[in-house]
């Protein structure tokens, strides 16, 4: 329902997604706090197994912080260079913005739960 907001002008801007970014930190944030008082959140077998592997290899919290950082940071930068792609094809093409976006999300979103539905039974 909060984020509902962001689309009341109809436009996204870098603010708006600097205030996602936020929320979704706030969220990691309460999610990181129940699991740290035994609140069981959201765990799973996977989880547990993930869990294990990070308490082996023994890096500090300091290790992960900085990995979380590099691949938001990663992310923002990947994010970007597809704008920039979609929009150079869009003017080469001279395509509707629309249309274009449509199925490009449609295909990204179709090629994804292929790829969710095929590893597990691989």
């Amino acid at each position: 329902m909060v984020l509902l907001g962001f689309l009341w002008n109809g436009l996204l801007s870098r603010f708006d997604g600097i205030a996602l970014m936020v929320v979704f930190g706030l969220i990691l944030w309460y999610l990181y706090r129940e699991e740290r008082e035994g609140r069981e959140t959201f765990r799973d077998e996977e989880a547990e197994e993930a869990v294990e592997v990070v308490e082996a290899e023994g890096h500090s919290w300091w290790y992960y912080l900085g990995l979380s950082g590099v691949f938001v940071i990663g992310l923002i930068i990947g994010s970007e260079l597809a704008v920039r792609g979609a929009r150079g094809l869009v003017t080469a093409f001279s395509l509707n913005q629309t249309v274009f976006g449509m199925t490009f999300v449609g295909i990204a979103m179709a090629l994804e739960e292929v790829t969710l539905v095929i590893a597990p039974v691989r």
